[in-house]
């Protein structure tokens, strides 16, 4: 049974929510699944870092590490990293079986969020950056590399401060049991749509939209290309070609 208690002065809240049997084994089945996503994760950002180390001489700015894509695609990895740590929290849950507040309930909370957010955020910037490059040939300078990440993640902290800022003692926690786990307490009702639900679907439909635009604009450089491979050399190592390449393997 869920077990409420009054905070002084406000209402009733949840301090612990018990796992049934059943419970327990979907939640061990999100951690596992954590732990390959967890993986996975580390393997690809490994891989960044040897290729950066590899070719910390190389002057060819057509290399993924030297395209500030790179650096946008890293920033979405370590959210993905984020997600992955506040989903095996559930370690925490499956041993005690059950959810109970306190600060492993309220970091899983922060770090949820924080994930859901940036991720949004970041998928975003990626779609935004290719759509930009296939459709404006646009490079972006070092300034606006940097004036992007630090946006970026400046957005993400000020939607994850935001909550606890407008806190309201009458409803409790802010970060408190939701469900199985721990995310914003289901007091916060508003909250929760403004500041992580609707942030996720509204940067997913930009997203998708120009990953669509993107396809379609690749699609059509693709026809040109090879409507232009019988009246110029087909040069596989030039800038466009190795562009339109990794383009193609970003969207995917």
């Amino acid at each position: 049974m869920h077990t409420p208690q009054p905070l002084p002065g406000a209402s009733k809240f949840l301090v612990s929510v018990p796992y049934s049997a059943e419970q327990q084994r979907g939640v061990t089945i999100l951690v596992l699944v954590s732990c390959i996503s967890l993986v996975a994760v580390v393997l690809l950002l490994s891989a960044v870092a040897i290729s950066a180390f590899i070719n910390r001489a190389s002057r060819d700015k057509q290399l993924f590490v030297r395209n500030h894509l790179s650096a946008y695609f890293i920033s979405l990895l370590l959210c993905n990293l984020v997600q992955t740590i506040a989903s095996l929290i559930n370690t925490v849950w499956i041993r005690n079986t059950g959810v109970f507040d306190g600060p492993a309930c309220l970091l899983q909370g922060i770090l949820t969020q924080a994930s859901d957010v940036g991720i949004a955020v970041w998928s975003l910037v990626i779609s935004g950056h290719i759509f930009c490059q296939l459709s404006l040939g646009y490079n972006t300078r070092k300034f606006v590399l940097w004036g992007i990440l630090i946006s970026g993640w400046s957005m993400i902290t000020a939607f994850v401060a935001l909550g606890p800022a407008t806190m309201n003692i009458k409803k409790g926690p802010f970060y408190s049991i939701s469900g199985h786990w721990c995310w914003i307490s289901p007091k916060y009702k508003t909250e929760q749509v403004i500041l992580d639900r609707l942030p996720m679907f509204l940067f997913a439909l930009l997203s998708l939209g120009l990953c669509i635009f993107a396809l379609s604009l690749l699609r059509g450089n693709s026809s040109v290309h090879q409507s232009n491979e019988g009246n110029i050399h087909d040069d596989s190592n030039s800038p466009e070609v190795k562009t339109l390449r990794f383009s193609k393997q970003m969207l995917v």
